[in-house]
């Protein structure tokens, strides 16, 4: 055990001492010091970027809650439900490359049990009583319930299209925190080209 200890304290003894003297970097300058080569590990790494913008998120005004594109993605697969009873909402949203697409079936599948393999979720207007009401907790407490704000509750047919492309491509959703801090991260191998 302790030589395990040992070995970490050395990796981050080294990218300690490799670093220089604390200050800011550019978004550039940073993105190319996380690139550089590195032992290689086992899973995807993660970096997470954090913008303070010194926002109260106590005051209305300031709370910020929004879904940003990344041009690149995030460089993860993203599973995506879309719940509605309306066939050709459910057509549209299977066309586009929903993974999971249902109405009030679906609902009672995950209310009875069903595991939640999904990362977003889209729901037409007609499915979300019945999914507020058997669903609400399970999904709110992951954040995976849909929004009318964050455009994920919708309409029509094309909307919904547009909105699995966009969920699938790698929607990032950003809000606030408690202390003013907006965080995104981005996963996945750096396989991401420089400049995007």
């Amino acid at each position: 055990m302790s030589r395990v200890l040992a070995r970490r304290g050395l990796a981050v003894a080294a990218s300690a001492s490799a670093a220089s003297a604390p200050r800011v970097f550019s978004p550039h300058e940073a993105l190319e010091r996380v690139r550089q080569p590195k032992k290689r590990r086992h899973f995807p790494e993660t970096v997470e970027v954090l913008l303070a913008l010194n926002l109260d998120p106590k005051q209305q005004n300031q709370a910020m809650r929004v879904v940003a594109d990344l041009p690149s993605g995030t460089g993860k697969a993203t599973r995506v439900a879309v719940f509605t009873n309306d066939s050709a909402l459910a057509k549209a949203a299977t066309d586009a490359g929903a993974d999971l697409v249902g109405g009030s079936d679906l609902i009672a599948e995950l209310a009875a049990g069903r595991k939640i393999d999904f990362a977003k979720t889209l729901a037409g207007t007609d499915a979300m009583p019945v999914l507020t009401k058997q669903l609400g907790k399970t999904l709110g407490t992951q954040s995976l319930m849909p929004s009318k704000k964050l455009g994920s509750v919708l309409e029509s047919a094309g909307d919904l299209a547009a909105a699995v492309k966009r969920a699938k491509a790698g929607a990032v959703e950003l809000r606030v925190d408690r202390t003013g801090v907006v965080r995104a991260g981005v996963r996945g191998r750096w396989a991401v080209r420089a400049g995007s």
